[in-house]
Parts: C-alpha cells; structure tokens; sequence
C-alpha cells in the first residue's frame, strides 16, 4: 500500500481509511482511487462487462482478518460496480460458509445474482462445502483465494493481475499456471520457430480441455479452452521461490515409533492411545476436526512438548526439521535477516547466507531488514529458509501454506512431491494433501483412523466415512 500512498501523495493512514470505507475528504479518497486504479486494478472495465444491460447485485463476503491487497481489490469492485449503478446488498464481517442457511435466506431475500466470496483459511470440510455449493450457484462469483484445488473446481475463469493490467483469461487456476509456464520455456528457448511454439500450445490446450472431465463443470469449461486464442497466453511476471530440501543422507528402515501418545488442553482430550509407525517412503498428511490435535502431536514428537502418556522414538539415521504453526518467538529480535539466518548455520559466511535467502526473494538491501518487522509470508519464507539448510531427512510440516502466497505454496508443493525423504504433515490445502502425501492419518477423540491412500480416496471411501463417523460420535 506504500506505493498507494506515494502515488496519491497522501499518507499510509489515509489509504486504509479509504480502502476500508471510513470518512475522508473528497480530494483524498479522488487522489486514492485514482492511484490505485492506476498502479493496480483497472477494475472499472472489467466490473461494467459483467453484465452491462441490467442491474447487478453482488453479496460481498468479507472475513475479519484480511490482506490489505484483497481488502483494496474487493473495496474497488464495488467503487466500480456502484459507479454503473450495481447494488452492494450483502456484506458479512468474519463470514463462516457453515452458516449456510443465513446467508442464503438474505441472499434469496434481496434477490441476488452474484458472490464476491473470501475465504481465510477454514477447515477441510467447510472449503469442501464451499466449494460444492458455489460449483452448483448460477450467477457470477468473484473468488479471492490461496486454495488452488479451490480455484480449480469452482472457477471457469482466471482474472490475472500482471504488468501492471487486470486481464481475464478462460479456464481455472492450473491451466493458467501451466500454459503461463509452458510460454515461460518457450521464450527461454530463443530459437524455436514461432510456427512451432504455436503447435505446441494448441496442443497442450487441447490435452488439458480433455482432462477437465472431472470438474463439475465440464461442459462450459471445455468450450471456453476451445475458444481461447493462443496469442492469449503469455509467461507470467511472477517470481517463484527456490525451494530444494536434499536429505545429507538417506533414511534407514526405522523412521518413528509412536506408542500409546495421548494429549488434552485444559482436561480436553485431543487424542488418546496414539499408535502408528512411519515406513520408509511415507508422506502422511494427519488429519482432525480439531487443529490443535495435529499441532499437539508435532510438538511432541520433535521435543517441545510431554504428552500426557505414551513414548514415542526416532530411528538412529533420521535427522528432522520442523516448521512450527506459530514462529513468533523466533522472530523477537532486531537481528538483520543473514545474522537471523547465521544463527541456524555452520557457515556464516555472508555469500551462503545470501544464498539461501536470495532463494526465498530476499536481495539487495531487503537481506539486511530486521526480523522483528517482517510480514507473515516473509517469515515463512524465512523460516523455509532455516529448514533448507538443514540438509534434513524428514520434514515435520504444521500448516506449511500458512501466509505464503500462491507462488511459494506451488514451489512448496512442487518441491515436496519430489523430496526424498520422510513427511509429516497437516494442512488446509487439498491440493498440497492430494499431491504429496501417500498416506493419511486422522487424530480423533476416540481413536485413529490410519489409511495408506491419497486423500480424495480417503474422503470418498464409504467405509472411512462410517469410521469418521463413530469415531466422532
């Protein structure tokens, strides 16, 4: 937002009183709209092509905790939306999808025709009601969100933010990664003729509108693919961070014994009578209607934490690192990024540092910030950072998605896929689950429930719904 503020001429203060709707005078919020407009969004155009012959009505979904960027983007839709005249009718604070019927009954009530929705980071179960019931809504969704599998299921559009424009392509998130990294090979490769980079496109379009079988809307989806023009797709601007784990030595045939752990909160019992052991080649996501269970285990099994019965142990030639849910306390100090590195390395000689650290998208004078002031997503990055140098064997993995943006989740989730070692992991991400792991396990109140299956088979297996069932009864 400093950008903004710069642009416009006025300060950081004013441009969240006039992102998030407060009082301002006039030449102020003029000054702000028209920099935001310029530097980012261009939203005027795209909202009035919506629909331009009639009325349109859109709910606004807004959850409490939200990105200054989305917060910005949503509030200039509707700027632009109320400048043709549309209706903002709806508008939620800490919007919870569960509450189906509410939001449904005032939707029905004022008529609507169509949903900006956000969401922030629920559980598993409501982003699969969510998206079932926005995959069947008949009117126009606006979808700002991290969640791939998400955008790839209920949305047949792609609005891309990029060189500074707002540009609308047809098909869902993976398409546009893949056909954006595809350009991205071929203006790398100078010397291919252009005759054949166009083939190869038309071809790769044409593999991916065959394989759009399995979304809920095959039909429409499939028609959009085939009228894309293939000039249309261009390498993307974004930077992608280098993430590579590479295990200093390869796991034995002993990973983790786990025996009888149990653990509770407060005389609440999280999970009790915890058996399991990790094979070699095991990449588990561990699953719980309550996420405090998955993090009790982690902390347990990498020493922070006693549980209240059972023993657990590790083999003798695993070496682990772990990524905690919460990384607060590593980052109350002043110490500049490569001396905040240094503290987790046997070389601290600056280019190795730097090294690491350029590999997250940290360079020039950004190695040499305070930690205490860094985003969410810069101390993850960080904190990816530590891990990699590491040279660990099994990864421990809380959340791993947690602040990153999309860019570092897919360089996350591309990485893990290849990793060759042990995983443990939990995560609100059903693409990242379904792609890395082999394997699930379910911490619940009553017991385990321990598959070796990739998680759409898991949630879709008549006989572990009956087991989830009982054991949360």
């Amino acid at each position: 937002m400093k950008d903004v503020a710069k642009e416009a001429g006025v300060a950081l203060g004013t441009v969240s009183k006039v992102v998030n709707g407060l009082p301002v005078g006039d030449s102020y919020r003029i000054r702000v709209e028209a920099a935001i407009q310029k530097l980012h969004y261009q939203v005027n155009s795209y909202a009035q092509g919506l629909k331009a012959n009639k009325t349109y009505t859109v709910a606004l979904l807004i959850p409490n905790t939200i990105d200054p960027f989305y917060a910005s983007l949503t509030y200039y839709i509707n700027v632009a939306l109320m400048k043709k005249r549309y209706r903002m009718l709806l508008c939620a604070t800490d919007y919870d999808p569960r509450q189906e019927q509410e939001y449904v009954t005032m939707a029905q009530q004022n008529k609507v025709d169509g949903i900006i929705g956000l969401t922030y980071n629920p559980d598993l179960d409501t982003v699969a009601w969510l998206e079932d019931y926005l995959s069947k809504f008949e009117n126009t969704v606006l979808v700002v969100s991290h969640d791939r599998h998400f955008l790839d299921s209920v949305c047949t559009h792609t609005l891309d933010i990029d060189y500074n424009k707002l540009t609308l392509f047809a098909g869902n998130y993976s398409f546009w990664y893949e056909s954006s990294q595809l350009a991205l090979r071929q203006q790398q490769q100078a010397n291919k003729k252009a005759e054949e980079k166009r083939k190869e496109l038309l071809e790769f379009i044409q593999r991916f509108s065959a394989n759009v079988a399995k979304s809920k809307q095959t039909t429409s989806r499939k028609k959009m693919l085939e009228k894309l023009n293939v000039e249309e797709i261009q390498p993307s601007s974004r930077r992608y961070p280098g993430i590579i784990f590479t295990p200093n030595r390869e796991p034995g045939n002993k990973i983790l014994e786990v025996k009888g752990l149990s653990a509770s909160i407060d005389g609440e019992v999280l999970f009790k009578d915890v058996n399991f052991q990790v094979e070699k080649g095991d990449k588990i996501a561990f699953l719980s209607h309550d996420p405090r269970a998955m993090t009790a285990l982690f902390e347990i099994v990498t020493g922070n934490r006693k549980p209240d019965a059972g023993t657990y142990e590790w083999g003798q030639t695993i070496t682990t690192a772990y990524l905690p849910l919460d990384n607060t306390g590593f980052f109350n100090t002043d110490l500049s990024l490569v001396d905040w590195l240094s503290q987790y390395s046997n070389d601290n000689s600056e280019i190795y540092l730097k090294g690491f650290l350029g590999k997250m998208l940290f360079s020039g004078e950004e190695v040499l910030k305070k930690a205490s002031v860094l985003s969410g997503g810069e101390k993850m990055r960080c904190m990816i950072a530590r891990m990699m140098m590491t040279d660990a064997n099994t990864l421990v993995l809380d959340s791993p998605t947690n602040h990153l943006d999309l860019e570092s989740i897919q360089a996350f989730n591309n990485t893990l896929q290849s990793f060759k070692g042990n995983l443990l992991l939990s995560s609100h991400d059903h693409e990242f689950i379904q792609t890395v792991c082999n394997r699930i396990i379910e911490l619940t109140p009553n017991g385990t429930i321990d598959k070796l299956m990739d998680y759409d088979d898991y949630i879709t297996d008549a006989k572990v719904l009956a087991a989830r069932e009982k054991m949360y009864s």
